[in-house]
Protein backbone atom coordinates (compact mmCIF):
# COMPACT_ATOMS: atom_id res chain seq x y z
CA UNK A 1 0.00 0.00 0.00
CA UNK A 2 1.24 3.42 -0.92
CA UNK A 3 -0.05 6.61 0.79
CA UNK A 4 -0.33 10.10 -0.68
CA UNK A 5 0.64 9.26 -4.23
CA UNK A 6 0.75 12.55 -6.10
CA UNK A 7 -0.59 13.05 -9.62
CA UNK A 8 2.05 11.92 -12.15
CA UNK A 9 4.05 10.10 -9.49
CA UNK A 10 5.21 6.51 -10.16
CA UNK A 11 5.42 3.86 -7.49
CA UNK A 12 6.94 0.40 -7.91
CA UNK A 13 6.19 -2.85 -6.17
CA UNK A 14 7.94 -6.19 -6.59
CA UNK A 15 6.68 -9.73 -6.23
CA UNK A 16 8.15 -13.17 -6.74
CA UNK A 17 6.58 -16.32 -8.04
CA UNK A 18 8.14 -19.75 -8.47
CA UNK A 19 7.24 -21.50 -11.70
CA UNK A 20 5.60 -24.85 -11.01
CA UNK A 21 5.69 -28.07 -12.97
CA UNK A 22 2.08 -27.42 -13.94
CA UNK A 23 3.21 -24.13 -15.53
CA UNK A 24 5.87 -26.03 -17.48
CA UNK A 25 3.27 -28.46 -18.76
CA UNK A 26 0.85 -25.63 -19.61
CA UNK A 27 3.58 -23.91 -21.60
CA UNK A 28 2.83 -20.39 -20.29
CA UNK A 29 2.26 -18.41 -17.13
CA UNK A 30 0.08 -15.31 -16.91
CA UNK A 31 0.22 -12.85 -14.03
CA UNK A 32 -2.26 -10.07 -13.41
CA UNK A 33 -1.54 -7.07 -11.20
CA UNK A 34 -4.30 -4.75 -9.97
CA UNK A 35 -4.12 -1.23 -8.60
CA UNK A 36 -6.96 0.62 -6.87
CA UNK A 37 -7.18 4.17 -5.58
CA UNK A 38 -9.32 5.84 -3.01
CA UNK A 39 -12.19 7.56 -4.69
CA UNK A 40 -11.95 5.38 -7.81
CA UNK A 41 -14.60 2.74 -8.25
CA UNK A 42 -12.79 0.63 -10.89
CA UNK A 43 -9.29 -0.80 -10.26
CA UNK A 44 -6.64 -0.76 -12.93
CA UNK A 45 -5.36 -4.12 -14.27
CA UNK A 46 -2.04 -5.02 -15.79
CA UNK A 47 -1.22 -8.41 -17.28
CA UNK A 48 2.11 -10.12 -17.94
CA UNK A 49 2.54 -13.49 -19.61
CA UNK A 50 5.71 -15.58 -19.33
CA UNK A 51 6.73 -18.57 -21.43
CA UNK A 52 8.66 -20.99 -19.19
CA UNK A 53 11.12 -23.62 -20.32
CA UNK A 54 9.77 -26.83 -21.72
CA UNK A 55 9.20 -29.77 -19.36
CA UNK A 56 12.11 -32.23 -19.33
CA UNK A 57 11.97 -35.62 -17.65
CA UNK A 58 15.35 -37.35 -17.58
CA UNK A 59 17.54 -39.42 -15.28
CA UNK A 60 21.23 -40.29 -15.36
CA UNK A 61 22.71 -43.29 -13.59
CA UNK A 62 26.38 -43.10 -12.60
CA UNK A 63 28.23 -46.24 -11.59
CA UNK A 64 31.81 -46.62 -10.32
CA UNK A 65 33.89 -49.33 -8.64
CA UNK A 66 35.03 -48.15 -5.22
CA UNK A 67 37.24 -51.17 -4.40
CA UNK A 68 40.67 -52.17 -5.73
CA UNK A 69 42.15 -55.59 -6.62
CA UNK A 70 44.42 -57.26 -4.06
CA UNK A 71 47.38 -57.11 -6.42
CA UNK A 72 46.55 -53.55 -7.47
CA UNK A 73 46.10 -54.51 -11.15
CA UNK A 74 43.27 -56.97 -11.81
CA UNK A 75 40.65 -58.90 -9.86
CA UNK A 76 41.06 -62.68 -9.55
CA UNK A 77 38.51 -65.42 -8.94
CA UNK A 78 36.89 -65.12 -5.51
CA UNK A 79 37.69 -61.43 -5.01
CA UNK A 80 34.85 -58.97 -4.31
CA UNK A 81 34.16 -55.83 -6.34
CA UNK A 82 32.25 -53.02 -4.58
CA UNK A 83 30.18 -50.66 -6.73
CA UNK A 84 28.55 -47.31 -6.00
CA UNK A 85 25.42 -46.47 -8.01
CA UNK A 86 23.97 -42.95 -8.11
CA UNK A 87 20.73 -42.00 -9.85
CA UNK A 88 20.31 -38.28 -10.62
CA UNK A 89 17.22 -36.37 -11.75
CA UNK A 90 18.81 -33.99 -14.22
CA UNK A 91 15.50 -32.79 -15.67
CA UNK A 92 13.01 -30.20 -14.41
CA UNK A 93 10.13 -32.55 -13.58
CA UNK A 94 9.68 -34.67 -10.47
CA UNK A 95 10.13 -38.36 -11.27
CA UNK A 96 8.09 -40.83 -9.25
CA UNK A 97 8.14 -44.59 -8.72
CA UNK A 98 11.83 -44.75 -9.51
CA UNK A 99 13.32 -48.24 -9.70
CA UNK A 100 17.09 -48.65 -9.92
CA UNK A 101 18.50 -52.02 -11.01
CA UNK A 102 21.97 -53.51 -11.10
CA UNK A 103 22.01 -55.79 -14.14
CA UNK A 104 24.97 -57.88 -12.97
CA UNK A 105 23.80 -58.74 -9.47
CA UNK A 106 20.04 -58.37 -9.93
CA UNK A 107 19.74 -56.01 -6.93
CA UNK A 108 16.98 -53.37 -7.13
CA UNK A 109 16.12 -50.25 -5.13
CA UNK A 110 13.05 -48.00 -5.20
CA UNK A 111 12.63 -44.26 -4.67
CA UNK A 112 9.15 -42.86 -4.17
CA UNK A 113 9.90 -39.47 -5.71
CA UNK A 114 13.03 -37.80 -7.05
CA UNK A 115 12.82 -34.02 -7.36
CA UNK A 116 14.74 -32.06 -10.01
CA UNK A 117 18.50 -31.99 -9.24
CA UNK A 118 18.03 -34.58 -6.46
CA UNK A 119 19.98 -37.84 -6.34
CA UNK A 120 20.09 -41.16 -4.48
CA UNK A 121 23.12 -43.42 -3.95
CA UNK A 122 23.30 -47.19 -3.43
CA UNK A 123 26.07 -49.75 -2.84
CA UNK A 124 26.34 -53.30 -4.16
CA UNK A 125 29.03 -56.02 -4.20
CA UNK A 126 29.91 -58.74 -6.71
CA UNK A 127 32.22 -61.77 -6.38
CA UNK A 128 34.41 -62.50 -9.41
CA UNK A 129 33.93 -65.96 -10.94
CA UNK A 130 36.36 -68.20 -12.84
CA UNK A 131 34.57 -67.30 -16.08
CA UNK A 132 35.02 -63.58 -15.33
CA UNK A 133 38.73 -64.17 -14.76
CA UNK A 134 39.06 -65.88 -18.15
CA UNK A 135 37.29 -63.02 -19.95
CA UNK A 136 39.75 -60.46 -18.60
CA UNK A 137 37.10 -58.01 -17.44
CA UNK A 138 33.77 -57.59 -15.67
CA UNK A 139 31.27 -55.24 -17.30
CA UNK A 140 28.45 -53.99 -15.09
CA UNK A 141 25.46 -51.85 -16.09
CA UNK A 142 22.95 -50.11 -13.83
CA UNK A 143 19.70 -48.64 -15.12
CA UNK A 144 16.56 -46.95 -13.80
CA UNK A 145 12.89 -46.47 -14.68
CA UNK A 146 10.29 -43.98 -13.47
CA UNK A 147 7.20 -41.91 -14.30
CA UNK A 148 6.44 -38.20 -14.42
CA UNK A 149 3.60 -35.78 -15.20
CA UNK A 150 5.25 -34.79 -18.45
CA UNK A 151 2.72 -35.90 -21.09
CA UNK A 152 5.48 -36.64 -23.60
CA UNK A 153 7.34 -39.08 -21.35
CA UNK A 154 4.69 -39.91 -18.77
CA UNK A 155 5.35 -43.64 -18.34
CA UNK A 156 8.74 -43.92 -19.99
CA UNK A 157 11.20 -41.42 -18.54
CA UNK A 158 14.43 -41.37 -20.59
CA UNK A 159 17.53 -42.52 -18.72
CA UNK A 160 21.27 -42.70 -19.39
CA UNK A 161 22.48 -46.01 -18.00
CA UNK A 162 25.57 -46.27 -15.83
CA UNK A 163 28.27 -48.63 -17.11
CA UNK A 164 31.60 -49.54 -15.58
CA UNK A 165 34.33 -52.08 -16.36
CA UNK A 166 37.01 -53.60 -14.12
CA UNK A 167 39.98 -55.75 -15.25
CA UNK A 168 40.27 -59.42 -14.26
CA UNK A 169 42.89 -62.13 -14.62
CA UNK A 170 43.32 -65.83 -13.88
CA UNK A 171 45.29 -66.90 -10.83
CA UNK A 172 48.91 -67.86 -11.64
CA UNK A 173 49.68 -71.60 -11.57
CA UNK A 174 51.43 -72.73 -8.36
CA UNK A 175 55.16 -73.55 -8.59
CA UNK A 176 55.91 -77.29 -9.03
CA UNK A 177 57.93 -78.86 -6.15
CA UNK A 178 61.53 -79.90 -6.84
CA UNK A 179 61.86 -83.76 -6.74
CA UNK A 180 65.51 -83.61 -5.74
CA UNK A 181 65.96 -83.02 -2.00
CA UNK A 182 68.03 -80.01 -1.23
CA UNK A 183 70.96 -80.14 1.19
CA UNK A 184 70.82 -77.81 4.16
CA UNK A 185 72.40 -74.48 3.32
CA UNK A 186 74.56 -74.57 6.48
CA UNK A 187 76.07 -78.02 5.76
CA UNK A 188 79.86 -77.70 5.19
CA UNK A 189 81.17 -78.80 1.80
CA UNK A 190 82.74 -82.21 1.55
CA UNK A 191 86.58 -82.41 1.56
CA UNK A 192 88.65 -84.55 -0.75
CA UNK A 193 89.46 -86.87 2.18
CA UNK A 194 85.76 -87.43 2.89
CA UNK A 195 85.11 -88.11 -0.74
CA UNK A 196 87.91 -90.80 -0.80
CA UNK A 197 87.05 -92.36 2.57
CA UNK A 198 85.75 -95.67 1.11
CA UNK A 199 88.93 -96.00 -0.93
CA UNK A 200 91.11 -95.49 2.18
CA UNK A 201 89.20 -98.15 4.11
CA UNK A 202 89.63 -100.64 1.27
CA UNK A 203 93.36 -100.02 1.11
CA UNK A 204 93.79 -100.40 4.87
CA UNK A 205 91.83 -103.68 4.95
CA UNK A 206 93.79 -105.03 1.98
CA UNK A 207 97.12 -104.04 3.57
CA UNK A 208 96.19 -105.76 6.84
CA UNK A 209 95.23 -108.99 5.12
CA UNK A 210 98.48 -108.91 3.13
CA UNK A 211 100.57 -108.40 6.26
CA UNK A 212 98.92 -111.33 7.98
CA UNK A 213 99.52 -113.56 4.96
CA UNK A 214 103.21 -112.60 4.76
CA UNK A 215 103.67 -113.35 8.47
CA UNK A 216 102.11 -116.79 8.12
CA UNK A 217 104.28 -117.64 5.10
CA UNK A 218 107.46 -116.48 6.92
CA UNK A 219 106.76 -118.61 9.98
CA UNK A 220 106.03 -121.69 7.87
CA UNK A 221 109.33 -121.24 5.96
CA UNK A 222 111.32 -121.02 9.21
CA UNK A 223 109.72 -124.23 10.48
CA UNK A 224 110.68 -126.04 7.27
CA UNK A 225 114.29 -124.82 7.55
CA UNK A 226 114.52 -126.10 11.19
CA UNK A 227 113.24 -129.52 10.18
CA UNK A 228 115.79 -129.76 7.35
CA UNK A 229 118.64 -128.92 9.70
Amino acid sequence: MFANVQPGETVTATAEYVITEDDLIAGSFKNTAKASFDGEENPFDGDDEVTPEKPVSHMTVNKIATSTPKNGKAYQEGETVTYQITVVNDGNMTIRNVTVKDELTGDTWTVEALAPEAEETFTVTYKVTAEDAKKGKVVNVATATGTSDDPDTKDDVPVDDGKTEVPTEEKPAPDEPDDKPKEPENKPPKTSDENNLPLWWTMLITSGIGAIGIGILGRRRREEEDEAA
